[in-house]
Protein backbone atom coordinates (compact mmCIF):
# COMPACT_ATOMS: atom_id res chain seq x y z
CA UNK A 1 0.00 0.00 0.00
CA UNK A 2 1.43 3.28 -0.95
CA UNK A 3 0.87 5.63 2.08
CA UNK A 4 -0.75 9.11 1.38
CA UNK A 5 0.04 12.27 3.22
CA UNK A 6 -2.98 11.69 5.25
CA UNK A 7 -1.84 8.31 6.52
CA UNK A 8 1.50 9.28 7.15
CA UNK A 9 0.03 11.91 9.70
CA UNK A 10 -2.07 9.73 11.22
CA UNK A 11 0.22 6.22 11.90
CA UNK A 12 2.81 8.87 12.88
CA UNK A 13 -0.08 10.18 15.85
CA UNK A 14 -0.76 6.31 16.30
CA UNK A 15 2.82 6.19 16.65
CA UNK A 16 2.72 7.19 20.27
CA UNK A 17 0.14 5.08 21.61
CA UNK A 18 -3.57 3.87 21.08
CA UNK A 19 -6.49 6.39 20.20
CA UNK A 20 -9.65 6.84 19.02
CA UNK A 21 -10.86 8.63 15.80
CA UNK A 22 -11.42 11.40 17.53
CA UNK A 23 -8.17 11.82 19.13
CA UNK A 24 -6.89 12.35 15.53
CA UNK A 25 -9.03 14.48 14.87
CA UNK A 26 -8.65 16.99 17.63
CA UNK A 27 -4.70 16.62 17.36
CA UNK A 28 -5.64 18.07 13.72
CA UNK A 29 -3.73 14.80 12.08
CA UNK A 30 -7.12 14.09 10.26
CA UNK A 31 -10.70 15.06 9.30
CA UNK A 32 -13.62 14.21 11.02
CA UNK A 33 -15.38 13.31 7.48
CA UNK A 34 -11.94 11.21 6.56
CA UNK A 35 -10.54 9.68 9.79
CA UNK A 36 -12.56 6.56 9.71
CA UNK A 37 -11.91 5.98 6.06
CA UNK A 38 -8.30 6.38 6.49
CA UNK A 39 -8.25 4.26 9.30
CA UNK A 40 -10.44 1.59 7.73
CA UNK A 41 -7.44 1.24 4.69
CA UNK A 42 -4.91 1.33 6.88
CA UNK A 43 -6.27 -1.10 9.52
CA UNK A 44 -7.43 -3.65 5.71
CA UNK A 45 -3.50 -3.24 4.87
CA UNK A 46 -2.58 -4.37 8.13
CA UNK A 47 -0.89 -1.26 8.99
CA UNK A 48 -2.88 -0.80 12.11
CA UNK A 49 -5.55 -2.86 14.33
CA UNK A 50 -8.39 -1.88 16.51
CA UNK A 51 -10.32 -2.91 19.50
CA UNK A 52 -13.90 -2.00 20.84
CA UNK A 53 -14.02 -0.31 24.09
CA UNK A 54 -14.86 -2.91 26.80
CA UNK A 55 -16.60 -0.11 28.68
CA UNK A 56 -20.51 -0.46 29.11
CA UNK A 57 -22.04 2.71 27.19
CA UNK A 58 -18.74 3.65 25.45
CA UNK A 59 -18.70 2.60 21.69
CA UNK A 60 -15.57 3.91 20.52
CA UNK A 61 -13.20 2.07 18.85
CA UNK A 62 -9.72 2.17 19.60
CA UNK A 63 -6.45 2.05 16.95
CA UNK A 64 -2.85 1.56 17.22
CA UNK A 65 0.26 0.97 15.00
CA UNK A 66 1.00 -2.54 13.56
CA UNK A 67 5.16 -3.44 13.26
CA UNK A 68 4.23 -3.65 9.79
CA UNK A 69 3.03 -0.19 10.05
CA UNK A 70 5.90 1.05 11.93
CA UNK A 71 7.90 -0.60 9.52
CA UNK A 72 5.96 1.11 6.74
CA UNK A 73 6.11 4.32 8.28
CA UNK A 74 9.75 4.57 8.85
CA UNK A 75 10.79 3.39 5.18
CA UNK A 76 8.56 6.75 4.62
CA UNK A 77 10.14 8.99 6.61
CA UNK A 78 14.19 7.40 6.41
CA UNK A 79 14.36 6.30 3.03
CA UNK A 80 18.22 6.31 3.15
CA UNK A 81 17.90 3.27 6.30
CA UNK A 82 16.00 0.79 3.97
CA UNK A 83 18.85 0.43 0.93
Amino acid sequence: MKLRRAHRRILVGLSAHMHHGLDLVRAGLAWRSTVYLHLDRLEMAGLVKSIHSSHVGDPRRYYWITDEGREALHAVLHPSATN
